[in-house]
């Protein structure tokens, strides 16, 4: 994958990222962070927490 300055980055995990398209990394001390603590869901089908979803979402505003 190259990222938007040109350098190759590691692969990341999921599906292929169709083109034009950025990386936004999140780090975070437990995942559990990024979900929402009160969607009663099993882990794979739980909602992000909303201040997760909005970081994102500003982050993936400024990307080109």
């Amino acid at each position: 994958m190259t990222s938007p300055s040109g350098s190759h980055d590691k692969p990341s995990a999921g599906d292929p990222l169709p083109p034009k398209c950025s990386v936004i990394e999140v780090h975070v001390g437990e995942l559990k962070q990024l979900f929402n603590a009160i969607d009663p869901s099993p882990f794979r089908d739980k909602d992000l927490d909303p201040k997760a979803e909005e970081f994102i979402v500003g982050w993936a505003k400024n990307c080109p």
